[in-house]
């Protein structure tokens, strides 16, 4: 109890059992909080290494663009960049102190840094590895391509989100289709083979004819000339974030939608696979579903869910414990989204 009692004195911490009044709490200055000097790399041989022998370098956090789907984008806000000086210092010190090869880029957004093509630029002369996780579209240019080239990046990960023009505006990615197909023709032409997709599906006011657009758009693009396998696109259900614009926009995992939901993925997976150039996996589409429920509930979880988690994790944390957990509590999670939906809003503290 003590512990708890000390805990709610901390400002950002809420404890429910105290139900203590909470003020959020900002770390302004990034600079001011430090890069672990050590970090932990997989050293067996015999195991699949996902980050290989990579340092993990926070350039920026938040995200200024704020797409009404990123919980980023409002929860982390305000948007900050860590300043250049401080990130080549961080770079120095671990050069002396620990034998890394390569460099993992971190933030929401870091080719908003004002300062990437140098960071980039930087980590090349030092004869270091760059991996980057997606770059916003409207920074893809010749300048940026040139530098990937330097680095010899072999893919570039890109989110148009959505096939649809007019959800990608309403998202907050005012990036037309045409300046897509622009980007990807650039990208052909360079030394970088592969380009990554993030695609969504099941967006507010999502129809079928978007999903068709989808797959005009990858069609367009496969048209360019890319090789087969080229184009990897990764297709995932939209779930709604808690502190966002769409936070109460669940409709699609309501239980009058699931054959919708699942319809779409039917449409994707039938007309993706005829196209060589794209390498796309389609797995189990109701555990896919399934599995995106699952993290709407967690994203949108009030105190209930807590003991919801504790009981699904206590009997195995897997589907069949969810279901026991839910028979168990009398919990009813088309219920639970249906109050969502009509205004219920889980954490007014």
């Amino acid at each position: 109890m003590q512990l708890l009692q000390k805990s709610a004195l901390i400002k950002g911490i809420y404890v429910p059992s105290l139900n203590n009044k909470i003020e959020r709490e900002v770390l302004q200055e990034i600079n001011a909080f430090q890069i672990p000097h050590r970090q932990i790399v997989n050293v067996n041989k015999n195991q699949k290494k996902i980050f290989q022998n990579n340092f993990l370098l926070e350039i920026n956090r938040g995200c200024p663009f704020q797409c009404k789907f990123c919980i980023s984008s409002f929860h982390n806000s305000p948007f900050r960049n860590r300043s250049y000086e401080n990130i080549i210092n961080i770079i120095e010190d671990e050069i002396k102190m620990v034998n890394f090869k390569s460099v993992t880029l971190i933030g929401s957004c870091i080719s908003a840094h004002p300062k990437f093509y140098e960071i980039c630029k930087y980590l090349i002369s030092k004869g270091l590895k760059i991996t980057i996780p997606s770059i916003r579209l409207e920074h893809v240019n010749q300048k940026i391509i040139k530098i990937f080239e330097k680095a010899n990046i072999n893919t570039i990960t890109i989110a148009p989100e959505t096939g649809s023009e007019d959800l990608r505006f309403e998202l907050g990615k005012k990036i037309s289709n045409d300046t897509i197909l622009s980007i990807a023709n650039q990208i052909k032409d360079s030394s970088i083979r592969n380009i990554k997709f993030y695609f969504l599906i099941g967006l507010p006011n999502e129809k079928e004819e978007n999903i068709m657009e989808l797959i005009s758009l990858l069609k367009k693009i496969s048209d360019l000339g890319f090789n087969k396998n080229t184009l990897r696109v990764n297709i995932n259900p939209f779930v709604p974030k808690f502190n966002t614009p769409y936070e109460k926009k669940i409709e699609f995992f309501l239980d009058k939608n699931y054959y919708t939901f699942r319809t779409k993925f039917k449409i994707l997976e039938q007309n993706l696979r005829k196209i060589p150039s794209i390498k796309i996996k389609f797995q189990d589409v109701k555990k896919i579903i399934k599995n995106a429920r699952f993290q709407a509930l967690l994203s949108l979880g009030d105190l209930e869910i807590s003991t919801l988690l504790n009981n699904y994790y206590f009997y195995g944390a897997n589907f069949g414990a969810l279901r026991k957990v839910q028979n168990d509590m009398r919990f009813d999670m088309n219920e639970y989204f249906s109050k969502i939906q009509s205004g219920y809003h889980p954490w007014n503290i």
